[in-house]
């Protein structure tokens, strides 16, 4: 599984780093989501996307080229866990929102689920008059 990590290397983003990691997780890193539009010429292959909120300002164009250059990446927020910073995140196009101090285990169990939904959606047999691919 690839997880891409954007955002500065402050404490809570190498946390969650770091326990990705020590479950074979790919990690790739960028410094800020604009960033990977100067590096990237397509989309990465990525199963998940954690970003570190930095910036109120510039969260929705954040979300939106982290959704143009890691397709259909699970998207999580991490940041302050009021209930305004979360609508704002959701509203945006983030999946998910995790505070920065969430337990290990909780966050075990939600990527899991929201990874789950995205395989759900995904059908790999197609049907095609008598031809089965």
């Amino acid at each position: 599984m690839r997880c891409l990590v954007v955002g500065p290397q402050s404490a809570s983003l190498k946390r969650l780093s770091r326990y990705f990691k020590e479950r074979g997780w790919q990690l790739l890193y960028a410094v800020t989501a604009s960033s990977l539009l100067a590096d990237s010429h397509s989309q990465i292959s990525i199963d998940l996307t954690i970003l570190e909120a930095v910036h109120d300002a510039s969260l929705e164009a954040d979300i939106a080229t982290l959704r143009r250059v890691a397709g259909d990446s699970v998207i999580m927020v991490v940041g302050e866990p009021s209930l305004a910073a979360r609508l704002r995140a959701l509203s945006m196009g983030a999946n998910d929102f995790i505070p920065r101090e969430i337990p290990l285990d909780l966050l075990q169990a939600r990527v899991a689920a929201l990874l789950r939904l995205r395989r759900e959606r995904f059908n790999p047999v197609y049907e095609l008059g008598g031809l089965v691919v």
